[in-house]
């Protein structure tokens, strides 16, 4: 292969070397095969592309992404999880999705070129290339689609069976590739690129209209997060909406200062398109992946709590200055924990991505207005926690919006699941439900809780929370709610036993019997022995009711005495005294209902001659 093997870039890596070392003893040394190694090229969009390998034989022409990560490597469609030998993890976004990005730029770039105009250009197909000997390969359903390991990977781009049906690729067409290369300026493989006094060091993340970097400032030595709008190519129109984007997001932020917010430090121009400069912390990762990282072992709910509470208040904080984030997701939000000790963790999160947002100066209100379709700029993983109005071409309010995502957030927070895999998936379920409904992955729940997601999720705005602040007293509540010893009762009352708690203080010493309209309890009440009487169900409710505003008019011996009217989950209930002797005056103690049947039947006269009674 010395001939047709050409290596752009020596790799400084030696597990990237021994890699490609296997793949080139693999190969046979003949025509049509080619290979290109470690290279880089500047697509038509003005973004800068690393190519680890590139493969033309028979069968077809391949992108190769090489993972040389020994070990297991498990996860869905959209992040991975690198399983380490010595225990630890490392996640990343699924890195198929890039070398099908890579793949799909430089087949543009190649179709343009002189030597392919002829000939044209086969479909490049993107792989990934786990490299490592003995890796595990665990990934689950699509996850694992043109992933191969040294197992498989060969015979997968060069075996032709009987059953192939396409075209092979011939030594012309090897050729015409190879020229084509040459004519698109593919170059060597440098690692660092600049942008004003920072130099591009590794590639963070990626989506179709931006790049994300790691950089280093030349002089000050610090890290930052720089992000280029890739505007360099694209048609006028484009070009100047991601122009806007930048510029939008950069001016949305001005003045604002909230620990929970990333804004942009700096507005600087780069070759290929407009670059904001962010501070940059490796303690942080993006809440996508930590969520993913937990998998089964979800947030305890008081770690749920904590998380959504910051998010909470950091888009409350931007609320008050009029900013409306509307595409809030957990892959916009970056988040640190923080080990404070054994069995305590404290929590730092950072919102980011404001390009969509909006903001009100006085009477005016700012925002990309030339962006027609919101999604446009909308990465496709945040769907699921987009207000389905978000997808519309009609108005949309920024206060509604941020509180439907946080309500999807709170959802995934609190269950370890995503709302909906995608929007059209979330729009069939909310299709079927008045919001998402948190006990669909969960049981026991609190009453709090369930209306809080559910309602910050109404797929009707009308129906929605309407305000951060009105948000936040729910979220109290669920504090509180969550705050109450395990043997509190918030649900199911009728059913309490020996032992449960209600709000206020009630103790549960035993059930008493059950009628028609009520069950009745043996209780403590503020230290003494007491009867509750609660309403078998809500319908009872008014009943009860009537009958303790009788009751706590009535003050005699012979006439048992009311204490209080509360409402525990929902029903309605009766303090009233407890007799424990068979007297027909201590039977009437007892029996609050018997009272209450005799009164409704003889009216006044009965009532006016009991409390007479000596």
């Amino acid at each position: 292969m010395d001939k047709n093997w050409i290596q752009i870039t020596p790799s400084d890596f030696s597990w990237e070397q021994e890699a490609l070392a296997f793949v080139k003893e693999q190969l046979p040394d003949h025509e049509p095969y080619r290979a290109w190694a470690n290279f880089e090229f500047i697509a038509q969009d003005g973004s800068i592309n690393e190519i680890d390998l590139m493969v033309l034989t028979p069968k077809g022409l391949y992108l190769v992404e090489i993972k040389s990560h020994p070990g297991e490597i498990s996860g869905d469609a959209g992040t991975w999880i690198w399983h380490k030998p010595n225990g630890g993890q490392k996640l990343f976004d699924n890195p198929r999705i890039l070398t099908d990005r890579k793949a799909k730029k430089l087949a543009s770039l190649l179709k343009v070129q002189p030597s392919c105009r002829k000939e044209g250009v086969p479909f490049l197909n993107s792989l990934v290339f786990l490299s490592a000997e003995n890796v595990v390969n665990s990934l689950q359903g699509t996850a694992r689609i043109k992933v191969h390991t040294r197992k498989d990977f060969i015979e997968e781009i060069t075996l032709v069976d009987a059953d192939w049906r396409w075209p092979r690729l011939d030594k012309p067409v090897a050729k015409a590739i190879a020229r084509a290369m040459e004519e698109a300026g593919i170059k060597e493989s440098v690692r660092s690129r600049r942008v004003g006094q920072y130099e591009l060091a590794e590639l963070l993340d990626e989506a179709d209209h931006y790049q994300e970097w790691l950089a280093n400032h030349t002089d000050l030595k610090v890290q930052r997060r720089v992000r280029i709008y890739l505007t360099y190519g694209k048609p006028q129109e484009d070009a100047e909406r991601l122009q806007r984007a930048a510029k939008h997001e950069f001016e949305m932020l001005e003045g604002i200062d909230h620990p929970g917010i990333l804004r942009a430090k700096e507005y600087l121009q780069h070759d290929h398109g407009p670059a904001l400069v962010y501070d940059y912390d490796p303690a942080y990762m993006r809440l996508d992946h930590l969520l993913l990282n937990l998998g089964s072992n979800q947030l305890q709910l008081q770690d749920a709590l904590k998380v959504l509470k910051l998010i909470a208040e950091a888009v409350r904080y931007a609320h008050r200055q009029k900013l409306y984030h509307r595409v809030l997701s957990p892959q916009s939000i970056f988040i640190k924990i923080d080990n404070q000790s054994d069995d305590q963790q404290g929590y730092a999160i950072k919102v980011a991505n404001w390009f969509m947002a909006e903001r009100t100066y006085d009477s005016e209100t700012r925002q990309l207005s030339i962006i027609s379709h919101m999604s446009q700029l909308v990465q496709e993983e945040a769907g699921p926690y987009v207000a389905l109005e978000c997808h519309t071409q009609g108005e949309t309010d920024g206060v509604y919006l941020d509180v439907f995502s946080l309500g999807a957030i709170a959802y995934h927070l609190f269950t370890g699941k995503k709302p909906a895999e995608n929007d059209i998936a979330l729009q069939d379920r909310l299709s079927r439900t008045n919001g998402l409904l948190i006990t669909d992955e969960i049981n026991g729940t609190g009453a709090e809780l369930q209306y809080l997601v559910q309602y910050a999720t109404h797929p009707n705005p009308d129906n929605r929370i309407g305000s951060l602040d009105e948000f936040f007293e729910h979220l109290y509540q669920v504090e509180e709610e969550l705050a109450r010893p395990e043997t509190q009762r918030s649900s199911n009352p009728t059913e309490a036993r020996k032992g449960d708690t209600f709000e206020g203080g009630i103790e549960v010493l035993r059930p008493l019997g059950k009628g028609a309209s009520s069950v009745v309890f043996l209780v403590k009440h503020q230290g003494i022995e007491r009867v509750l009487k609660l309403a078998s169900e809500t319908g009872q409710n008014k009943r009860l009711r009537s009958e303790g505003a009788t009751l706590s008019k009535l003050r005699h011996q012979a006439i048992i005495a009311h204490h209080d009217t509360v409402e525990l989950a929902g029903h309605t209930g009766l303090i009233l005294d407890y007799a424990v002797d068979g007297s027909l005056a201590n039977r009437l103690r007892t029996y609050g209902a018997i009272q209450f049947e005799l009164l409704e039947r003889f009216g006044d006269d009965l009532l006016s001659a009991l409390c007479h009674l000596d």
